[in-house]
């Protein structure tokens, strides 16, 4: 049972992930197909680049009785696949989380100038004697 440690961590890790989005409702729950392509690419560069890397003999697979052992390429373990979506994954959120606040305190300082434009327009046409006057 140890050996599935930490991918069953991974598992809890994306799915409190899951939890989030649908909170929010920043990736999967906003636009779906948008965010498994999203992840999906960034998986898939993750993975050519680590097989580059341990082709390079740059990067070498570790040891671990928390690992299922299984391999999807040679030194290549199923977790790194989990661990690259949960990496994309909180990439994701974050960046739409971020951009949500900055549209939004965008719309807000948009507003709040149109106010001020409002009321300085007001103010001046009173001072001029205009209608308001």
């Amino acid at each position: 049972m140890i050996r599935f440690a930490y991918l069953g961590a991974l598992l809890v890790s994306l799915g409190g992930l899951a939890l989030i989005d649908r909170r929010w409702r920043l990736a999967f729950w906003a636009q779906p197909r948008r965010a498994a392509l999203t992840i999906g690419v960034g998986v898939l560069a993750f993975l050519a680049w680590d097989l580059a890397g341990l082709a390079l003999g740059i990067f070498a697979r570790g040891d671990s009785p928390h690992m299922t052992g299984v391999l999807l390429a040679p030194e290549l373990p199923l977790e790194e696949a989990f661990f690259l979506a949960l990496l994309c994954y909180s990439a994701l959120l974050a960046w739409r989380a971020f951009d949500r606040r900055a549209a939004r305190s965008e719309a807000m300082r948009t507003e709040a100038a149109r106010t001020e434009a409002a009321r300085a327009g007001r103010d001046g046409s009173r001072a001029e004697g205009g209608p308001g006057a």
